[in-house]
């Protein structure tokens, strides 16, 4: 795995970590652990979007990320309902809304945002073994 790869998988993984952490706490930080999970699935896409060869446009919508991938390798597509819902609490996360989140939709937001970081190690894993066999 190159480096800018390594580096995007890395700050994924950290940001997946940190969602748990929150989305576990007993305090009320639900919209912090969101967030969190939001970020992880947004660099886990860029990292994909960075193996395909896809340029990696500096915006936060995972949507247009994963819309992006689909266009060369559709397995994604099967998380596009999900991203929805999650991309629509962003604006609510950054700006003031007056908007309360639960433990329960963080942690709905962190398994979404483990199954898409899983998918993605995995799928990145098996194309370069493929790479590798060559």
């Amino acid at each position: 795995m190159d480096k800018m790869l390594s580096e995007w998988i890395s700050l994924a993984s950290t940001d997946l970590d940190s969602a748990k952490i929150l989305s576990d706490s007993k305090k009320a930080v639900s919209s912090v652990s969101i967030y969190e999970s939001h970020q992880a699935i947004e660099k886990a896409l860029k990292a994909y979007l960075y193996y395909l060869g896809i340029p990696i446009s500096k915006i936060h919508d995972l949507l247009k990320l994963a819309t992006s991938i689909s266009a060369k390798d559709s397995w994604i597509n099967k998380y596009i309902g999900q991203m929805q819902m999650i991309d629509s609490y962003y604006p609510r996360l950054r700006y003031p809304s007056g908007d309360t989140f639960t433990q329960a939709e963080a942690e709905k937001c962190y398994i979404l945002a483990k199954e898409v970081f899983q998918a993605i190690y995995e799928r990145l894993s098996e194309l370069s073994k493929a790479c590798n066999e060559e």
